[in-house]
């Protein structure tokens, strides 16, 4: 389960089916940034982006 404004959040999918938290985190982090802009497109505004850590090696996403 991730957080999301305080409350958990099932996955869309299983790491089984390509689902990442890194990736998913950063989509967010993205369409957070074009709101943000979208509103007030001169107001300064902060992003902290943590990426998933990683334990295994065999949790990382295949590459092409």
């Amino acid at each position: 389960m991730a957080l999301s404004y305080n409350h958990q959040v099932k996955p869309p999918a299983t790491p089984e089916e390509g689902y990442h938290l890194t990736e998913d985190l950063a989509q967010r982090a993205i369409e957070f940034i074009g709101d943000a802009k979208q509103v007030d497109p001169d107001k300064p505004f902060f992003t902290h982006f943590c990426r998933a850590r990683l334990t295994r090696l065999t949790k990382c996403p295949k590459s092409g």
